[in-house]
């Protein structure tokens, strides 16, 4: 890539991610800190190419466990490069399994987040954020979660970039129960033409795979305020599907992309995730 469309691409795709800049990464002790007090166990799995971080629950009470896919997290170091660790400081998916009063909930995070390993190279926080290699060790992973806790299906959360993961992982699946997103990317493409960026060029767009999700549940969470992934996204990625029976928009009004998602999780998980009669 030339250095001029590279400085375009970087600067670009900052202004997307604003907000996740200047907050120190949280630690490893911190994240096994957190969850003792959440009564889950941190794991480090081998997974594929990556070694990913994940919190299970420490004694599995059901037959579905919900698992809340990260965020791209804390992926640039200023407006100009990018981090050299996509750790967030305060994952917004994190506090979600955190908030939920499930007994089985599950957190798995993003290739690299947390834990640096030789296949940790920057692209895959960038233009490969949703690439095969990232989705086939997240997919190895969550055949990891369902064996260890004796689970029969999954169902899954994914947080703005984890949405997209979310996606294209239930996409490839056949033992998703429901899929919910929270100010979820479910069209990279429609997104990027919008705020005028470059392409994810060696990424997956989950709204390319409806005919493989149109049989899930889905509920989408929109934040009313949301300017980085506004609800244009949603309708963009409903257009894909010939039959929208499974799913399902809600548009929060006092919410923007990265605030006042938390303090409504437990309520907001009361609606219903169901496909329609019709």
């Amino acid at each position: 890539m030339p250095r001029c469309h590279l400085l375009f691409y970087l600067l670009s795709s900052f202004l997307l991610l604003a907000g996740c800049v200047g907050q120190q990464p949280l630690s490893m002790k911190e994240l096994a800190a957190l969850a003792a007090s959440e009564s889950v166990v941190m794991h480090s799995w081998p997974a594929g190419q990556f070694t990913l971080i994940v919190l299970l629950p420490r004694t599995p009470a059901d037959s579905v466990l919900r698992v809340y896919v990260e965020g791209d997290g804390g992926a640039w170091k200023n407006r100009y490069w990018l981090s050299a660790d996509p750790t967030p400081a305060h994952g917004v998916a994190l506090q979600l399994m955190m908030a939920d009063p499930a007994r089985d909930k599950a957190y798995l995070a993003r290739p690299c987040q947390y834990l640096q390993t030789e296949s940790c190279e920057k692209r895959y926080w960038s233009s490969h954020r949703f690439s095969p290699e990232v989705l086939e060790s997240m997919d190895i992973a969550l055949d990891q979660m369902k064996q260890e806790g004796g689970y029969n299906q999954l169902e899954l959360v994914g947080y703005s970039g984890g949405g997209a993961v979310a996606a294209l992982l239930a996409a490839h699946r056949s033992d998703i129960s429901g899929l919910r997103t929270v100010a979820g990317n479910l069209d990279p493409f429609w997104l990027n033409t919008y705020h005028r960026v470059a392409q994810l060029s060696g990424s997956l767009n989950p709204a390319d795979y409806a005919d493989l999700l149109d049989s899930i549940p889905q509920l989408h969470f929109i934040g009313a305020n949301d300017r980085i992934v506004p609800e244009g996204v949603y309708y963009s990625y409903v257009s894909h599907f010939k039959n929208n029976r499974c799913l399902k928009a809600s548009i929060i009004t006092n919410a923007d992309h990265h605030h006042n998602w938390i303090e409504q999780w437990p309520l907001l998980l009361q609606q219903s995730l169901e496909c329609s009669e019709n």
